[in-house]
């Protein structure tokens, strides 16, 4: 079993939209195989940076991210990239939470 890198601490760059849909489809391409779900989280998150983009991210597009990726929990054996995956989402979600007036965080 290898052990997992640590991970650098996410910048702007990290969580910018291209960046973002590049590793969801990532994830999804790799592992998407034998955890289905991670396709439609990958939908779930184009769907979410097309409402960044917009200015217009809702707590349904948060809620629907959270759902796909089973509240942020990383499967056992998770690489980097889908841990990467994860934190960055989990992170955006807390972001997007406090610019959301009256949204669940």
């Amino acid at each position: 079993m290898s052990i997992p890198l640590p991970l650098a601490p996410l910048t702007p760059s990290t969580l910018d939209g291209p960046a973002l849909r590049a590793l969801a489809a990532k994830v999804a391409r790799v592992h998407g195989g034998h955890t289905p779900s991670l396709h439609e989280l990958h939908a779930a998150v184009e769907r979410l940076v097309d409402g960044m983009e917009g200015k217009h991210p809702t707590a349904a597009l948060r809620a629907e991210v959270r759902t796909h990726a089973h509240d942020f929990a990383l499967p056992e054996g998770a690489c980097n990239s889908y841990r990467r995956l994860y934190q960055t989402l989990e992170e955006l979600d807390r972001a997007l939470a406090v610019e959301e007036p009256g949204s669940p965080a």
